[in-house]
């Protein structure tokens, strides 16, 4: 007669055997059709960087800002000191600034 420990025992050695197996079978991949490789030429061609990707790197660098900004009309101005880093990430697809200022904000501003 088997107890509970021995038939939860040999639950766990069928998993841990017929696991690898399932494994195996889901990491072959499917053969595209024409018309899905033919998308997927399409999809990277389009995410290719170009022009407007070149422009937006012709920016990149660190720079020192001086900011000027106005909380009432007509009210003076409040000055400002501060650094803006930027820089081209995702393989030359996006241009991000990292900025920041000598007045304490207790958040970080990233612009993309």
């Amino acid at each position: 007669m088997r107890t509970p420990a021995g038939k939860l025992l040999a639950a766990a050695a069928i998993a841990l055997l017929a696991t690898p197996a399932l494994a195996e079978t889901g990491s072959q991949q499917q053969q595209m059709t024409p018309e899905q490789k033919a998308e997927m030429e399409a999809y990277t061609k389009a995410g290719t960087p170009g022009a407007p990707h070149q422009a937006m790197a012709s920016s990149v660098g660190t720079y020192d800002l001086k900011i000027k900004s106005w909380h009432e009309p007509g009210g003076p101005a409040m000055e400002d000191t501060g650094t803006a880093k930027r820089t081209m990430t995702l393989g030359g697809r996006v241009l991000l600034e990292e900025f920041s200022s000598s007045r304490k904000v207790d958040r970080v501003v990233h612009r993309l």
